[in-house]
């Protein structure tokens, strides 16, 4: 370094990591072995690649370390070693800053039951359905899998898991679709859990009062003596519980005996006739529907939907409205008497289902189950309510609707709507869960032909625009007929999609369907009765000009 004009200063070696020499520096351990100290030495000169500049010699150092220096002017000295010295502190921070960890992507969620952790099982949702039906929600079928695989790989599936509305059947359908798709020798897991319990050492927990440390204590006698009172007594109510119980008839309902130290309101038994009718309504005792193709399920439903689908076209047909004299009210108008009857109808069907004697053939004909359908109970349960807001609602669109339809097609045609929507919302509502496998279920209500009522009134006004009446009509404009059944049906195929409870939206999206399939049929039967009237017009008109050119 003797015959090159240079000048250095000393810094401590960081590798000259700052972003401009990472670029022109190839080691800081060149330049100490130029300089020969264990310091790194930062040679003040002009640091080049060897493919720029041009006016640069090249020497022997810069040929082998691929670079070449040119010697900078002393004035500037000063400046290039501060420069030097703030990089070099600079570099050393960032170098001193402690790495930032990138996060990592988390492993699937794992639940951790008997000390095993397992990964999420995933079924698909077609597979879900088949193991739990349309009763059991997402979260706890998953959930009730997980702990099937934990206990599988804790050898503890003899044990056996309980989940609010999970039946055994459920659990072994979960427990097939683990066997197959995660495979797992359950017999070793099992041996290996109890020879790890055979190995378990048992070591007795000592007596706090034995201690030498702890001694014998006031309040923990005082503690004992209570606690061996409260079991004196929660055994002496068991006891009497026991002593009513076998004493009381069989029919009778004894409350089981309190351990809370709570009271207990005892619940009114029922009478024994009410008990005994109960038990008459029962249609099947096993947990399971009974076993039965597609076909025996649908036929019968199947013929009678269509018997009553071909009376109801043969009575919009040929219905003849009777005279005023002829009508059994006669000062009320005929949407109003129509209607009047069909409330009637569904609010006695109502009154029946308080009336004990009568449950046993609600539950038959009133009721539709796909786990045991009956053919009339595609008409019984367009008149079955048993809850009071159900009736009330269903009863109020029926008549602002039905009125409205009844005025525009009349009475035959109206009450063919009514019949003919509700049979086949229900036998598209039976169709599909049967199909499906979702048996365990039951529909009642009249909303199936409701909606079919509303949806022939609005496809027969095709033409015409709805507005909210609410709403000013500045707000929000005018809604078609289209627009309103395309959010009706969006929202009924939403809630199948969505599985939401306590509604048959199956039913209701066949009312709507059946509804709009009666309108073009009642537009279409309107069209020919306009252009046969107009031909018998124009066939008497004939008949006039010819008689009046014979005379």
């Amino acid at each position: 370094m003797n015959n090159v004009l240079s000048v250095t200063s000393t810094a401590s070696c960081l590798g000259l990591r700052v972003p401009w020499a990472a670029k022109n520096v190839r080691c800081a351990n060149v330049v100490k072995s130029f300089a020969g100290s264990s310091r790194c030495t930062t040679t003040k000169q002009d640091l080049r690649l060897l493919s720029t500049g041009t006016s640069v010699y090249k020497s022997t150092i810069g040929i082998q370390l691929g670079w070449r220096a040119r010697p900078n002017i002393p004035r500037y000295f000063d400046q290039l070693c501060k420069q030097t010295t703030l990089l070099s502190k600079a570099a050393y921070a960032k170098a001193a800053r402690p790495h930032r960890k990138v996060p990592q992507r988390y492993s699937p969620i794992q639940h951790v039951a008997h000390g095993v952790p397992t990964q999420e099982q995933t079924p698909n949702d077609r597979e879900f359905r088949g193991i739990f039906g349309p009763t059991v929600d997402k979260k706890t079928g998953h959930k009730v899998i997980q702990l099937l695989q934990a206990q599988r790989i804790a050898g503890t599936i003899d044990q056996g898991i309980t989940a609010p509305g999970v039946s055994e059947h459920m659990t072994a359908n979960a427990l097939a679709w683990l066997r197959v798709h995660k495979p797992l020798d359950e017999d070793a897991a099992i041996i290996a859990r109890l020879d790890k319990e055979d190995q378990r050492v048992y070591i007795p927990q000592q007596n706090p009062a034995d201690s030498h440390l702890s001694g014998h204590s006031a309040l923990q006698a005082i503690k004992d003596q209570r606690d061996k009172a409260a079991a004196e007594a929660a055994q002496e109510a068991a006891a009497e519980a026991e002593a009513k119980r076998a004493n009381a008839p069989p029919d009778a309902s004894v409350p089981a005996p309190n351990t809370t130290g709570g009271a207990i309101v005892a619940r009114r038994p029922e009478p024994a006739w009410v008990q005994k009718y109960r038990a008459k309504a029962i249609l099947s005792t096993s947990p399971e529907p009974p076993s039965m193709t597609h076909f025996q399920r649908l036929w019968p439903s199947t013929l009678l939907t269509l018997s009553v689908v071909t009376l109801s076209v043969l009575l919009a047909q040929n219905y003849t409205p009777p005279k005023r004299s002829a009508r059994l009210f006669p000062y009320l108008p005929p949407a109003a008497a129509t209607l009047l009857v069909l409330i009637n109808v569904n609010f006695v069907v109502f009154l029946l289902w308080r009336v004990p004697p009568a449950w046993q053939v609600l539950n038959r004909y009133a009721m539709m189950i796909p786990g045991a359908p009956r053919a009339f109970s595609m008409i019984g349960a367009v008149f079955s309510h048993q809850r009071p807001l159900h009736l009330v609602s269903n009863m109020a669109f029926l008549w602002y609707f039905g009125s409205k339809l009844h005025d525009d097609i009349g009475r035959g045609s109206f009450l063919a709507v009514y019949f003919a929507t509700g049979a086949l919302s229900s036998y598209f509502s039976l169709t599909v869960n049967v199909l499906r496998r979702f048996l365990i279920s039951a529909s009642i209500g009249a909303s199936g032909a409701v909606m079919g009522v509303i949806a022939t009134w609005l496809a027969y006004h095709s033409d015409a625009a709805f507005s909210f009446i609410f709403l000013p009509s500045d707000l929000l404009p005018s809604l078609s007929s289209h627009v309103i059944l395309f959010f009706l049906i969006a929202f009924e195929v939403a809630g199948i999609r969505l599985q939401w409870r306590r509604t048959d939206h199956l039913g209701h999206l066949g009312g709507l369907l059946s509804g709009i399939a009666s309108a073009h049929f009642l537009k279409d039967r309107a069209r020919q009765r306009k252009e046969a009237e107009a031909s018998r017009t124009e066939n008497v008109g004939v008949v006039k000009q010819i008689q009046e050119r014979r005379l």
